[in-house]
């Protein structure tokens, strides 16, 4: 597997990827102007896109915005090797995620981040609305 930044060609698998991870998933206009503005890297499995990470850095800190890995490609280190890669670069990271995502948020502890704070009713979600919990991470 290789990791690597995404590039425009790269767009529809990112859509493909994003749509098959997330009940309320970005729009390929979000994604498109993400490959524009952020930094969106990625894992493929020979030509096919596997995982990402869409985050922000500006100076020393970073914020992470999306991720996501195929469902058949998890719990193989994915999210983690596109996280690491992110914390090499910079001093603080922030995140959000959903308060029922309990494997994911068990990956951000393993990885150094704590709670700092509670956004209530965030997320969208089939039952209505979801608690998001801010994650920091730092050196």
């Amino acid at each position: 597997m290789i990791k690597r930044p995404a590039t425009a060609a790269d767009l529809p698998q990112l859509i493909a990827l994003e749509a098959a991870c997330n009940p309320h998933p970005w729009s390929g206009r979000q994604l498109e102007a993400s490959l524009a503005q952020d930094s969106v890297d990625i894992i493929a499995n020979g030509e096919q896109i596997v995982a990402m990470l869409v985050s922000k850095s500006l100076f020393d800190e970073a914020e992470i915005y999306l991720i996501d890995t195929l469902a058949a490609f998890r719990r193989q280190g994915l999210a983690k090797q596109l996280i690491q890669g992110l914390q090499a670069a910079n001093e603080r990271i922030f995140l959000e995620v959903r308060a029922s995502n309990v494997a994911a948020q068990h990956v951000y502890a393993a990885l150094g981040f704590r709670q700092i704070a509670l956004r209530r009713a965030y997320y969208v979600c089939d039952e209505g609305r979801e608690d998001a919990l801010i994650l920091e991470w730092s050196r």
